[in-house]
């Protein structure tokens, strides 16, 4: 699977540890034992909401199995609504 560069200045990144991002390394850990643990299940879709920078959605998609299908939904590419979201949204995302 290829990844797309952070920004046109970036290089592509080659790992995770490259994706900025707050899926810290034990919530990845924990992210693979559940995705393994589910491996004998039917195949199923299996949906992310919200993706920010898309690192995690890069670790489950090397979960993904014939006959699944991965679907990203990012509920924040949107403008905020109110000036309270846009002063919160600011702060967090810059």
């Amino acid at each position: 699977m290829a990844l797309a560069p952070v920004s046109e200045h970036d290089s592509v990144p080659r790992s995770l540890h490259d994706i900025p991002g707050w899926f810290f390394w034990a919530d990845q850990n924990l992210f693979d034992l559940l995705l393994d643990a589910q491996r004998d299940t039917p195949p199923a879709t299996l949906v992310e909401l919200g993706a920010y920078m898309g690192k995690s959605a890069v670790l489950i998609g090397r979960h993904l199995r014939p006959g699944e299908r991965f679907v990203v939904c990012d509920l924040f590419e949107s403008p905020p609504q109110d000036p309270h979201n846009a002063k919160e949204s600011a702060a967090t995302f810059g």
